[in-house]
């Protein structure tokens, strides 16, 4: 090995498979870039050895850094040039891509996480003081949640994809309707979030389509089947005027849980549900059956109308002893199908029962024969029940007046 500069920084002359070359050493206390630089020339060696020394005498062993860092910008934008005339673009253009591309990841990094995110939505839904939301959408908006929670809640915001949503919403096996019910939901919650300014992006619901439900033929019980069912609520206590009201009136079972005697207008004949007890939050006043008013005047001894316990956990185990699948919301669709058979007035059909004309007809009307419209009418209590000693319906504290008069 051959030295050709004895001063930094120096030249050495190195051999290797026949050809010789120039090694400039740049290696230098407190410098920490490149420490060799290679040439095949050595008077272009010698050249780049003395402008170098002549820098760093000039401005410091740093000059050696910057030069360092530039010329290999050089290289990268010459790289990037070449690259970009093969797909036809300009080296701006890849800037601001991979500009946005990192803004993007920044984004991701910094936004919430949807766990966090779900228990502010939770107490923002079901605590605000300006719209209180019924028990039941409370319900559904916790439940929702929780399980979103259990599939998106360790993810971040920003990081949920529409493959995220659909994975969750048909989770379970979930049905159409249920898939529907959670899109919508999680439309909601990602919508809170923007409106609240959480994260700064587009809703990632907004790309799934609408969940189509196909309907088919509107279930609903036999009269055999109702007759059944009247006789095992008479094995719970307290249970018969819930079953009766839901399924001679149609009443919500949430509905029917807030009702009191003051609701039932035995002089008249009436039924009135004031709007806070409603699931529209619109009062309804509308003529019980004469079935119905035989069955709560022989529990009119009953205090209250409602027991206060859990009255889906009595239904249930009622329903246990049946002896027949228990149909879904099958009292209410029960009362609206026999209605529509025996009165054909979808109108007043649709105010008794809180409904648009549209729900009524999709979802409710059944072909029912007029000898099982009579036979379902006439399920009566025994002359038992019937026998129970009545006390005056003012020992309950009625209820106060509703802040309008009942609809006529």
């Amino acid at each position: 090995m051959k030295n050709h500069r004895k001063e930094w920084p120096r030249i050495r002359e190195r051999s290797k498979s026949g050809h010789r070359y120039y090694e400039v050493d740049l290696r230098r206390a407190h410098h920490t870039g490149q420490q060799w630089r290679t040439f095949s020339d050595l008077e272009e060696a010698k050249r780049f050895a003395s402008e170098t020394a002549a820098k760093v005498a000039r401005s410091g062993v740093q000059t050696l850094e910057t030069d360092t860092v530039a010329r290999d910008a050089l290289a990268l934008i010459t790289r990037w040039r070449q690259e970009c005339s093969l797909v036809n673009c300009i080296l701006e253009d890849v800037v601001q891509q991979g500009l946005a591309h990192f803004r993007s990841q920044k984004a991701k990094a910094e936004s919430p996480f949807v766990s966090e995110m779900l228990t502010l939505w939770i107490d923002d839904k079901t605590n605000s003081k300006s719209k209180k939301l019924a028990h039941r959408s409370s319900k559904g908006i916790r439940s929702a949640a929780n399980l979103m929670k259990g599939f998106l809640g360790d993810m971040r915001v920003a990081q949920v994809t529409r493959g995220n949503i659909e994975q969750w919403m048909w989770s379970n096996d979930a049905s159409q309707q249920t898939a529907k019910n959670r899109r919508a939901y999680a439309h909601q919650f990602f919508n809170w979030i923007i409106k609240k300014n959480y994260w700064v992006g587009t809703n990632p619901v907004s790309q799934i389509e609408p969940v189509e439900v196909k309907r088919g033929t509107p279930e609903f019980f036999t009269v055999e089947q109702c007759k059944r069912i009247l006789e095992e609520a008479q094995r719970i206590r307290g249970l018969v005027p819930y079953i009766a009201i839901t399924m001679f009136a149609g009443v919500r079972p949430e509905e029917c849980e807030r009702m009191t005697w003051s609701n039932i207008r035995f002089r008249t004949g009436e039924i009135w549900l004031p709007r806070d007890i409603t699931k529209t939050s619109a009062g309804r006043l509308f003529k019980m059956s004469g079935n119905l008013v035989k069955w709560l005047e022989a529990y009119r001894h009953q205090r209250p109308l409602i027991p206060n316990v859990n009255m889906q956990g009595a239904a249930r185990r009622m329903r246990r002893a049946l002896g027949f699948p228990w149909i879904a919301d099958g009292l209410r669709h029960t009362f609206c199908s026999f209605h529509y058979a025996t009165h054909q007035n979808i109108e007043q059909l649709r105010f008794i029962m809180g409904n648009s004309p549209a729900v009524i007809e999709n979802f409710y009307k059944g072909e029912i024969s007029q000898d099982d419209v009579q036979a379902f009418w006439n399920l009566m209590p025994s002359p038992r029940e019937s026998a129970e000693p009545h006390q005056p319906e003012a020992t309950e504290p009625p209820r106060p007046p509703p802040p309008s008069d009942p609809p006529k």
